[in-house]
């Protein structure tokens, strides 16, 4: 279990106070702040496409919905309403993020 799955899992079981050090609850703090900077959200959960793969396939040459599709598979997975938390299609987003470049 890494220290994410861990973090995680202290949010959501109950916690025995009495066996928590207040230097455990400061790094379990810290940890969980740091996480927001560092853990990477996907813009296509479907296939599990970062923000950061979509732009890397802009810098190799991708210009189109299509050469990201087929660079990065982000786009064509089809269970969007499922995965995505916002229930959308992550295509608006990919053009977004096409559209800054």
């Amino acid at each position: 279990m890494d220290i994410w799955q861990h973090t995680v899992w202290t949010i959501h079981y109950p916690i025995k106070w009495e066996l928590v050090s207040w230097e455990m609850i400061g790094i379990l703090i810290y940890i969980t702040s740091i996480r927001r900077f560092y853990v990477e959200k996907y813009v296509c959960y479907c296939n599990k496409v970062t923000q950061k793969e979509i732009e890397a396939a802009i810098k190799q040459g991708a210009r189109s919905l299509q050469d990201i599709e087929e660079r990065t598979g982000a786009g064509n997975g089809g269970e969007c309403s499922r995965l995505n938390p916002s229930g959308k299609c992550c295509k608006k987003d990919i053009l977004r993020i096409l559209s800054k470049r």
